[in-house]
């Protein structure tokens, strides 16, 4: 009796190991790492012309979960020349996150998301980090915060009167502030570094503080 007892445990374990299997297989196989560029996006306001910064969000959110519904931004950036922060023309950089729970480690996938506001064009790819030691903290905006075009403006009203032009401007939202350096993103040229209390524009000098969570295309 125990041996055919024995028999059974063995014969579900086999089973359920090979379900298990079975379900990890699918699934590595459901997600694949694809890139999709040159995306028309509509970047403008069609009532004051000006750039629409939470349309472009909004719309980079809707291209990813097309693919990966329901990822999360945790990284978010802004790239362009510094006498153009206040028209906000340049390129917005997002980086949005989702966590599949799974055996025997949970998976992390992510999109990688670039919109051209000059040529209103987006770039997207999707990744898995599933094998990288990677940061997977959302992103938070408070509600009362000032406008990022408020915002870039307060910048380039600081980057002007420290006497800098024809620089390059790399926006970072880090924690709870807003960090703002006078470089391009792909290098760590630094010109000037500050940070913008989001709640209040308030403006602070730094030192030695990081300035780059994700990399840029």
């Amino acid at each position: 009796m125990s041996t055919k007892r024995g028999n059974l445990v063995r014969e579900v374990q086999i089973i359920v190991t090979g379900l298990v299997l079975l379900l990890l297989g699918c699934c590595g196989e459901r997600f694949r790492e694809i890139e999709i560029q040159d995306i028309p996006v509509e970047v403008t306001n069609a009532r004051t012309g000006s750039v629409d910064v939470e349309s472009i969000l909004s719309s980079a959110q809707h291209e990813v979960w097309k693919y990966l519904p329901g990822a999360y931004i945790n990284a978010y950036a802004f790239t362009g020349r510094c006498d153009a922060l206040p028209s906000t023309k340049g390129k917005f950089h997002y980086q949005f996150i989702r966590i599949d729970e799974s055996f025997p480690k949970d998976r992390v996938f992510g999109a990688f998301v670039s919109v051209n506001t000059i040529h209103e064009t987006m770039y997207v790819e999707f990744i898995d980090y599933t094998d990288l030691d990677f940061r997977t903290a959302g992103l938070t905006f408070g509600a009362n915060e000032i406008s990022f075009d408020e915002m870039t403006r307060i910048a380039h009203d600081y980057i002007s009167r420290s006497g800098l032009s024809g620089c390059d401007v790399t926006i970072n939202r880090i924690g709870n502030s807003w960090i703002v350096r006078c470089g391009a993103i792909e290098n760590f040229v630094q010109e000037c570094l500050f940070k913008i209390d989001p709640m209040t524009g308030e403006i602070t000098p730094l030192e030695n503080e990081p300035w780059s969570s994700f990399r840029g295309h």
